[in-house]
């Protein structure tokens, strides 16, 4: 797979029973999803892959888990090494800058794609792998616990506090705010504010996912707005992963042809440069050899 400090993208191959191949595309830090159809792989591939395919090649995938409400998925495998049963722990960060690491069963690192360190934790070989904290997670949090971290929050704002303290992100942040009829710029909320924006915060979590695609072309998880409109294929709805499959695979071909199609252009711009280069000094060398030969006639003419 394709993996430079521009682009993170690692393919997975399950074999999934009475379905066949399924290949998963985990591009990092943006997102994850099962792929149409298997797309051309590099002929040497990265150091890390080959790390990996000694290590997982016909591994059995016992659980993937996502760390709270973090962007954080961890794909639990299984294989048999000398006749012993050996875990893995394979950890996808799609935090940015994003990273992808092996761990074994204790959660102890064996190999990273990027050594990466931050003041409160440090990811590289033989270090316990420490996950990002965040004292509240969105999917668990009580009215009470959201009092407190209104109070406790160092963000000036409500939609701040939603989006940044909850890991909401604004498009939900913003859409909480309005669905509470709380002003998204107040940090002071009234006791029937809170409620509300509590009760607001419970629906969210409660709605069934139906993906929709908006007017901007994004595909959500459910409707946000009126306007948005359930994606479906030939009269037949379509499920999330599909969805995204269905917008972003078109798309990555897309931008893979345009990459080829600069490539080639910046080939044929190397050439023509060259040409031209040639032709001028070819030009150049006619018109040396033509004065030469005047020079050569005057003097023969005058000898």
């Amino acid at each position: 797979s394709s993996l430079t400090k521009e682009t993170k993208e690692l393919l997975i191959e399950f074999y999934v029973q009475n379905t066949g191949k399924k290949t998963l595309l985990l591009k990092v830090p943006q997102c994850c999803y099962f792929l149409q159809q298997k797309p051309e792989t590099p002929q040497t591939p990265h150091g890390f892959v080959i790390f990996l395919r000694k290590r997982l090649k016909h591994a059995r995938l016992k659980a993937i888990q996502q760390l709270d409400f973090e962007r954080i998925i961890t794909f639990t495998f299984e294989t048999k090494e000398q006749e012993r049963i050996q875990e893995y722990n394979l950890i996808v960060e799609f935090i940015p800058p994003g990273n992808i690491l092996l761990c074994d069963a204790t959660m102890k690192i064996i190999s990273p794609l990027e050594t990466q360190e931050w003041k409160d934790r440090t990811i590289k070989p033989n270090r316990q792998y420490l996950s990002p904290k965040k004292e509240y997670n969105f999917l668990t949090i009580t009215e009470k616990e959201f009092s407190k971290l209104l109070t406790t929050s160092d963000k000036e704002s409500i939609v701040k506090i939603l989006a940044i303290d909850l890991g909401l992100g604004g498009k939900y942040a913003e859409h909480l705010c309005k669905a509470a009829n709380v002003m998204k710029d107040k940090k002071k909320l009234t006791t029937t504010e809170l409620h509300h924006l509590s009760e607001a915060i419970t629906m969210l979590r409660a709605h069934k996912i139906t993906p929709v695609l908006t007017e901007s072309g994004e595909i959500l998880p459910f409707k946000l707005n009126e306007s948005d409109r359930e994606c479906e294929s030939e009269n037949a709805p379509l499920t999330f992963i599909e969805a995204i499959s269905s917008v972003l695979a078109p798309h990555a071909e897309r931008k893979k042809q345009a990459e080829k199609e600069s490539t080639y252009t910046k080939v044929v711009d190397k050439h023509q440069k060259i040409i031209d280069m040639q032709t001028k000094q070819k030009h150049a060398m006619l018109e040396e050899i033509e004065l030469s030969t005047k020079k050569g006639e005057a003097i023969y003419s005058n000898y």
